[in-house]
């Protein structure tokens, strides 16, 4: 077998990987859909369209006396090899998200005072509220920086107060520029890392993604995935 033909295999694993990935027709171009309507494989573009234009002129041009017209060296099969594995191998959201069972979280029951004493000794930008393990508030700077705003002059301290008394300031779907997800697990991370760069430039700050099973809000939650996740994940060796 000539590295011609190890070629044309070797581009058939990777054009199969990509439809069955995303669910394209036969009838669908994968160069298009990988360097035209998706930006998170911008970094591969060069190498997807090189491959391609091999591919075409190994498979689509007639052969001399037998032989390819072309007949592509060692670097370029790794070249090959080395784009399927890394789009393949591309980490989704449950990789490096905050699993349940390792998640600070509280519930409407708690006590906000508590709260914030235990906050003192964890670096939590976030604390979400959990009832039945499903999200119905989101506790930051923000939230108590607002109750405590309408609370002056009426708030005594001595006594608790429950998450529950406060849900009004708890609530993320009514914040003007802070904005959560719900997403599946199985999301590409750089899928992801594209929605907080695109809120970032519209001058709103995603601040947190929930995983749940099927990405829905109603679900319980999962894990956790923030934009500190995925920096830690990319400053990675």
């Amino acid at each position: 077998m000539t590295n011609a033909d190890r070629f044309i295999d070797k581009y058939k694993i990777f054009e199969s990987m990509i439809r069955t990935t995303y669910d394209l027709k036969e009838t669908e171009s994968i160069v298009h859909f990988l360097c035209d309507e998706r930006r998170e494989f911008d970094i591969y573009e060069d190498d997807i369209r090189y491959c391609s234009q091999v591919r075409n002129l190994l498979q689509h041009r007639r052969k001399i006396n037998g032989h390819f017209p072309v007949e592509p060296t060692d670097d370029m099969l790794d070249l090959l090899d080395k784009l399927t594995e890394e789009i393949a191998g591309r980490d989704r959201c449950r990789d490096i998200a905050v699993p349940f069972n390792r998640l600070f979280y509280r519930t409407p029951e708690d006590d906000l005072w508590k709260t914030i004493r235990s906050l003192k000794e964890a670096p939590f930008a976030i604390v979400p509220i959990l009832d039945n393990r499903r999200l119905v508030g989101i506790f930051n700077e923000n939230a108590l920086f607002s109750y405590l705003t309408d609370q002056l002059g009426g708030l005594d301290q001595s006594k608790p107060v429950k998450f529950r008394d406060m849900m009004p300031y708890l609530d993320y779907r009514n914040r003007k520029h802070e904005i959560l997800l719900f997403i599946r697990g199985d999301q590409f991370v750089d899928e992801l890392k594209l929605e907080f760069e695109e809120h970032f430039h519209k001058k709103k700050v995603l601040i947190a993604a929930f995983i749940t099973a099927s990405g829905r809000e109603d679900e319980e939650v999962k894990g956790l995935v923030t934009a500190w996740d995925i920096l830690g994940r990319s400053q990675r060796p």
